[in-house]
């Protein structure tokens, strides 16, 4: 019996052009924008036991060395969604393990480090099987980003270091609905090359409208058309700040695109607020810091209402301080400290 056994280490991202909207099977309403991060990431093993015959793929999934009937449940559905192109999964039954060195419901994607690093198990896997399938590293990547995207959309943008776009881009002819592509380094400037995240936490409470319902209420949205035009106007202009290094326009942006997600959320039918009174003294602080003591920093959330504080490398040391004197002194117990990372690691 054929036995393959991969792991790979993969970590989250931070969109700053936000992918809020579906359309047609898991594709994306609007392009986004987002670098990858290097500290906060998942670690997943895939074995696979060779059981020729079965009409679909079965999985079970061990979260934190415990096994997780909901998430074996995900994969399930992800494996048999796949399978109709990817037939060698019917022949196998999966064992995973999978762990996130970062807390639950820290405002990290952990959605795009954990089908990220799946995906990529699963394309080690299918290079062992067939190794003529991919004439080379990119193909192997674009692959690996297809297949995560179908898990959740925000990681295809996972399997990338950098800079990462996903989504069809006017002038930018490489992107692509279906999977996602990094901006070559050559293209951005010094500033947006080693930039800092801090993960300011306001609640770790599990979000009352998860993204998945976020994304249907966009489909009758009153603002919807207005939201995906613009965000493609912003992808355009991010492209243009990262290679100028424009840092301010960059600032400006980046909490357009925070607060425009936020928007979407409070006039969608029903509305809902997803965003807390402390995310917005906090918004006020970063925004005062910046305009008045020209501290660089700027901030942009996901779906939730913990808070990301963005900064160049140069200026990190008097961030941390400025952050330090507005915690109290307790950066230990608020703040998750993580900056822009290489890419995912082969571990095994």
């Amino acid at each position: 019996m054929n036995e393959l056994t991969t792991t790979w280490e993969c970590p989250s991202n931070i969109a700053i052009v936000k992918y809020w909207g579906k359309r047609g099977f898991q594709l994306p309403a609007n392009p986004s924008l987002s670098f990858t991060l290097s500290q906060c990431t998942t670690t997943t093993t895939v074995k696979a036991f060779e059981h020729p015959g079965r009409r679909k793929p079965d999985a079970l999934v061990y979260f934190e060395g415990e096994y997780h009937e909901a998430f074996s449940q995900r994969v399930k559905t992800y494996f048999q969604e796949l399978a109709a192109t990817h037939r060698w999964l019917k022949d196998y039954d999966f064992e995973i393990e999978t762990t996130n060195n970062f807390p639950h419901g820290a405002g990290i994607a952990s959605s795009a480090s954990a089908f990220g690093a799946l995906a990529l198990c699963l394309t080690t896997m299918e290079q062992k099987l067939g190794p003529s399938s991919f004439s080379d590293e990119a193909a192997f990547f674009r692959r690996a980003s297809y297949l995560a995207r179908i898990g959740s959309g925000s990681a295809s943008r996972s399997v990338f270091g950098g800079w990462v776009i996903w989504g069809k881009t006017p002038t930018l002819p490489q992107s692509d609905d279906k999977f996602a592509v990094k901006l070559s380094d050559e293209n951005i400037h010094p500033v947006f090359k080693d930039l800092h995240d801090t993960i300011l936490l306001i609640s770790r409470d599990t979000k009352k409208v998860s993204s998945t319902a976020g994304h249907n209420l966009m489909n009758h949205h009153p603002y919807a058309s207005r939201r995906f035009a613009r965000a493609t106007q912003n992808v355009l202009s991010l492209v243009d700040t990262l290679r100028f290094g424009d840092w301010n326009n960059f600032a400006q942006l980046c909490e357009a695109e925070a607060l425009d997600l936020h928007a979407m959320m409070m006039t969608s039918n029903p509305p809902y607020l997803l965003i807390k009174p402390e995310s917005l003294l906090w918004i006020d602080k970063i925004r005062e810091a910046r305009m008045k003591e020209n501290l660089p920093v700027t901030f942009t959330l996901d779906a939730g209402p913990n808070l990301h504080l963005i900064y160049p490398e140069a200026e990190s040391e008097k961030v941390k301080q400025w952050l330090d004197y507005q915690t109290g002194n307790n950066m230990d117990t608020n703040l998750i400290f993580d900056r822009m990372g290489s890419g995912p690691v082969k571990k095994l």
